[in-house]
C-alpha cells in the first residue's frame, strides 16, 4: 500500500468536523460528519452519531469482539498515552494505533493502521484538531478532523 500525500488543511469542513479521502477495503471513506474523542480515542464516522451511541468504543476489535453501532464507516485512533500536541506514528508498536472499521448488518470489517502518522494540533478536554495519513491493512486514508468531548468514549 502506498501512504496517500498528506495535504495540510488551515481550516475544518463547514460542519466543523473535518475532511477525508480514501477507502477501506472497497469502501469509499469521504465525508466526517461526526467526530468524538475521549478516554485515549478519537472517532470519526461517515454517518451521524450521538455521544450515547459510543459506549461500546474498545482498544481492539475482533469477530469476538464486533462494536454494536450503527451501519457506515468508523475511523479509530487509541492512544498509549493522554494525547498531546505532536506528530505521532501509527506504524509497529507506536504512541497511537489506527483501526477502520465497516459495518453493516449482513459484513463487520476491521482494517489495522500499518503505517502513517497523526498530527495533533490542538488538544484540551473540549476539542482535539488534527491531521492524519495512514495506511491501512487494506486501504488508506488522509484529512483533518476537529472532535469534540464525549464523555461515554471510555474502555
Amino acid at each position: 500500500m502506498r501512504l496517500f500525500p498528506l495535504l495540510l488543511l488551515t481550516a475544518c469542513a463547514a460542519d466543523g468536523r473535518g475532511h477525508i479521502s480514501g477507502e477501506m477495503g472497497s469502501h469509499p471513506f469521504e465525508k466526517i460528519v461526526t467526530a468524538f474523542h475521549g478516554g485515549p480515542f478519537v472517532a470519526l464516522f461517515d454517518h451521524q452519531v450521538s455521544c450515547e451511541d459510543t459506549w461500546w468504543m474498545d482498544q481492539s476489535y475482533s469477530d469476538q469482539n464486533a462494536p454494536d453501532a450503527e451501519d457506515g464507516l468508523m475511523l479509530q485512533f487509541t492512544f498509549q498515552d493522554d494525547p498531546v500536541v505532536g506528530t505521532l506514528s501509527v506504524a509497529g508498536a507506536g504512541a497511537v494505533s489506527a483501526s477502520g472499521i465497516f459495518l453493516d448488518r449482513a459484513q463487520y470489517e476491521v482494517f489495522r493502521g500499518r503505517d502513517g502518522t497523526v498530527t495533533l494540533d490542538e488538544v484540551s478536554e473540549d476539542d482535539m484538531v488534527g491531521t492524519f495519513a495512514v495506511t491501512l491493512s487494506d486501504g488508506a486514508v488522509e484529512g483533518d478532523f476537529h472532535s469534540t468531548w464525549c464523555r461515554n468514549m471510555t474502555p
